[in-house]
Order: structure tokens, then sequence, then C-alpha cells
């Protein structure tokens, strides 16, 4: 199973090209990726928008974090294929859901 992303953005649609043309994300990849993503949020100054973009931020951090935890304690346990395909879906379907959000709300500015 494979979760797949792309952007009409064409900066982000270049790097996601770079990235996605070896089917793997290095750790360095990711790193620029969460870099380039701070570095972009920061640009936007609206004052009445600080709050609600630092939450965000947090919570996307804290989300990330938590996907590496549950793969870490899915390696430790060593899932069976079913359990882990259960998991790569029901995280799928979760990552489809913000993305979801992001299209009924922020993308329709």
């Amino acid at each position: 199973m494979s979760l797949n992303i792309t952007s009409q953005h064409a900066e982000l649609k270049k790097e996601l090209d770079r990235i996605n043309s070896d089917n793997r994300v290095s750790f360095s990849e990711f790193q620029h990726v969460r870099d380039a993503a701070d570095a972009k949020i920061a640009k936007v100054t609206a004052p009445e928008l600080q709050a609600h973009l630092k939450n965000f931020q947090k919570s996307i951090d804290d989300a990330v974090e938590l996907l590496q935890q549950a793969a870490l304690a899915a390696r430790k346990g060593k899932l069976d294929d079913a359990t882990k395909a259960a998991l790569k879906e029901s995280v799928s379907f979760q990552v489809t859901y913000l993305v979801m959000g992001f299209k009924t709300s922020i993308e329709r500015l």
C-alpha cells in the first residue's frame, strides 16, 4: 500500500517529483521538506493567523512524531502481515482526511 501526494504548486511539485523518483523518502529529504514547510509558514505574517498557524504547525509535528512512534512499536511488535496492512490502511485514511480538510477549507480561499 502506498500513499502519494502531488501539488499544483510548481516548486513543491518539482520537489515531490524529485523525491518520488526512487520511491523512497530519505531522512535528508524528509528533513528538507519539514524545513521548507516551516520556512513557508513563517512567511505568513498576518496577525490574525499567527496563533492558528503555530497550533497547526505544532499539531503536524506531533502527528509526524506519533506516526514514527507507531512505526517503531509496529517494528518492535513484529506484527503479522494483516496487522501491518491494517495499520497502513488506517493511517492512509487519516492522512487522506487531513488532505480533504485542506481541500474543503484552505484550498477554497
